[in-house]
């Protein structure tokens, strides 16, 4: 009740305690389900101090049966792999590559999405595969399948593609854990992705890691983030040469924490705080900035 803003701690202990007693009466060892069932009862007929909670067994209800839904797909797609693989078969359905990177079509996903331009689409599945495949590649003990299938149960027919993408990062750094750290690299990685798009289509340029950095240094002093004097102190041949020593791979360093701080707090945006200014471009103006006082001959080379 608390987790979807209804009721408070009074009720939360009330509804626990009427569970907890129901339990007890219970002439058997209750099963998952069997305490799942107590709580949507519970829920859809006890009366709280004049209200009801019905609306939130409800949502539990939908919850419970896209979790099957869930269990069920998962259990279809390894009867599959273990079916293919003991017959030693090579289908379409199953890569050359470990279980991790398997490409399955999936049933549980809404038939439409909506674009950024407001306008509904047909989801592509293969592109939020690729997505995620890309996330998890090299990365020990994370699953491809396992993010895209539990992303899903957040997923709804309309849905925004931009949601999509913080649904994907949610749940990927949600799953980080002393036992599985490379999730907070799965997440990072996702939010790069989702980092490189944005900057590309607000500085009107093709999609890519890294774009034009004088076309980046000419916009950002235009639109007056940058001082003036670096472009008084730089040739445009100079600022392209700096441009070539970005190294868009270093981006993979980072945990999804330290990048996320980065973006928020240090990497300059646009005037609608739109993404401008991406990780490596950053080390790369505050360093073209120091350097400013540094002899001409030498800067470059520094």
């Amino acid at each position: 009740m608390l987790s979807v803003g209804k009721g408070n701690l009074d009720d939360a202990e009330i509804f626990t305690n009427l569970v907890i007693s129901t339990l007890e009466k219970t002439p058997r060892k209750p099963t998952v389900e069997d305490v799942q069932d107590i709580v949507i009862r519970i829920l859809m007929t006890e009366n709280f101090r004049g209200r009801t909670f019905s609306d939130v067994a409800e949502s539990y209800i939908l919850y419970r049966e896209n979790r099957r839904k869930i269990r069920e797909e998962k259990k279809r797609i390894s009867e599959t792999v273990l079916e293919n693989n003991s017959k030693e078969k090579s289908l379409s359905l199953i890569s050359a590559e470990p279980l991790e990177t398997v490409q399955l079509e999936l049933k549980i996903v809404p038939k439409s999405v909506t674009n950024r331009l407001g306008k509904r689409i047909p989801i592509d599945i293969s592109k939020i595969r690729n997505v995620v495949s890309d996330a998890c590649k090299g990365l020990r003990g994370v699953d491809p399948l396992i993010l895209e299938m539990d992303s899903q149960l957040h997923f709804y027919e309309g849905i925004s593609t931009k949601k999509i993408q913080e649904t994907l990062i949610r749940v990927a750094n949600e799953k980080t854990t002393a036992q599985q750290p490379n999730w907070t690299m799965v997440a990072a990685r996702l939010l790069l992705h989702d980092l490189y798009q944005e900057a590309s289509r607000n500085r009107n340029e093709e999609f890519s890691k890294y774009g034009d950095f004088y076309n980046l240094v000419t916009l950002l002093t235009d639109i007056g983030r940058y001082d003036t004097r670096i472009l008084q102190e730089y040739s445009k041949n100079e600022l392209q040469e700096l441009g070539k020593y970005i190294k868009p791979e270093r981006d993979e360093l980072f945990t999804f924490a330290g990048l996320k701080h980065l973006s928020d707090r240090y990497c300059i945006r646009g005037l609608s705080n739109e993404v401008l200014e991406l990780p490596q471009e950053t080390f790369m103006g505050i360093a073209a900035f120091l350097a400013i006082a540094e002899h001409n001959d030498k800067r470059i080379f520094w």
